[in-house]
């Protein structure tokens, strides 16, 4: 009986662990945290015209983390900045992304998730803009692949016309991961 108890209570505690596991799918961004001097190596500035790009170790942040920072320099006019990471995907998956944003305005930066088949974009899915100025929000999208996607960008997205030049934006704590099924 007691060696039936121990077969138990392994069993249960191996499924528990295989749960805790499954529930922390793996981070697909490289140097997401901006948290080293080497943070922007797997990121591409596609900013015309580009903008003062930083990491920012003093960014306020509340847990103490580093965050990618753009100044707006430059009038950008109606185009918005775009600082991307491409990672590749399985078709017909969901994916959640996961971030932090400030900025020194409101509705000034947000993420955008574009969708690859191979170099051709498909599907665009953006989070919220941030609500307020000079705080920090949470913000996520969560998105299914479609059946042909390769790959997507995560883009780091700021508004850079005359009235946001001398105003910035903050990055923080970006992850992209596979929603396991069964996680809410």
């Amino acid at each position: 009986m007691r060696c039936c108890l121990n077969l138990f209570a392994s069993l249960a505690l191996l499924a528990f662990l295989g749960a805790t596991h499954a529930g922390a799918a793996e981070n697909l961004l490289k140097n997401a945290a901006f948290d080293s001097a080497d943070a922007l190596k797997n990121w591409t500035d596609w900013s015309e015209p580009k903008q003062k790009l930083s990491i920012d170790a003093n960014a306020a942040h509340p847990q103490g983390k580093g965050a990618l920072r753009v100044d707006v320099a430059h009038d950008g006019g109606k185009t918005h900045g775009q600082i991307q990471h491409e990672v590749p995907v399985k078709p017909k998956t969901k994916y959640r992304l996961d971030a932090e944003i400030k900025a020194g305005n409101e509705g000034m930066a947000y993420i955008q998730l574009k969708q690859l088949e191979g170099k051709k974009e498909g599907g665009r899915s953006s989070t919220d803009t941030n609500k307020g100025a000079g705080k920090w929000e949470s913000v996520s999208k969560e998105i299914e692949t479609d059946g042909n996607t390769t790959s997507v960008r995560v883009v780091c997205r700021f508004r850079m016309s005359s009235s946001y030049v001398g105003k910035a934006a903050w990055f923080a704590n970006l992850r992209l991961s596979e929603v396991i099924a069964g996680e809410a």
